[in-house]
């Protein structure tokens, strides 16, 4: 499926919002726990000493591996409780993913794998030969009293089909919270 759905959304969220987006998304859209969907991260403004982010005109909700009717079911919540805060749902729109040669993710995590060596290695197995493997800052994901270590990654020198590939799955753990899904960097 090289198609998926970007809701616009209004509110409040915390900095580190991944488990909570499914967290509250999942309480009236089951479907999305564990079903190989994908839940990019929100952008915003950051507000509160960049503890929460303001999402603002062009905050957008994207989720990769669900259908249409899926797409409707998330849309008719309306809003939906993300940690404390009410966020709120507009109308579905359906994209199509576009193939770029530079592709980043804002943290991924790869099983049993922190240090820097280890990582891009483990890394550089998953993806084509020709790949270029950028590091960023290392990251934490928190997940109730669990901690997660990875890294924002940059992927350079892909061809077309690589680039969808990678979009269309994304890498690594925790992908229906936003970790090793990949947007296309210009």
């Amino acid at each position: 499926m090289r198609d998926f759905f970007e809701f616009p959304v209004r509110g409040t969220i915390p900095q580190d919002h991944g488990y909570r987006i499914l967290s509250g998304l999942s309480l009236r859209s089951p479907f999305l726990h564990g079903g190989g969907v994908q839940i990019a991260p929100l952008g915003g403004k950051r507000v509160q000493g960049g503890k929460s982010l303001q999402l603002h005109e062009g905050s957008r909700l994207r989720i990769r591996g669900i259908t249409r009717e899926q797409a409707h079911q998330i849309m008719s919540l309306g809003a939906f409780w993300c940690g404390d805060e009410m966020i709120s749902v507009g109308p579905a729109h359906r994209k199509i993913l576009r193939p770029s040669g530079k592709l980043s993710t804002r943290l991924l995590v790869l099983k049993d794998t922190v240090d820097e060596t280890t990582f891009i290695e483990a890394l550089k197995c998953k993806l084509p030969s020709t790949a270029i493997v950028e590091l960023g800052r290392r990251r934490a994901l928190k997940m109730k009293s669990h901690h997660y270590l990875g890294y924002s990654v940059r992927i350079l020198g892909l061809t077309a089909e690589e680039s969808l590939c990678i979009q269309e799955t994304g890498l690594g753990k925790f992908r229906s919270m936003g970790c090793g899904v990949f947007q296309p960097t210009w």
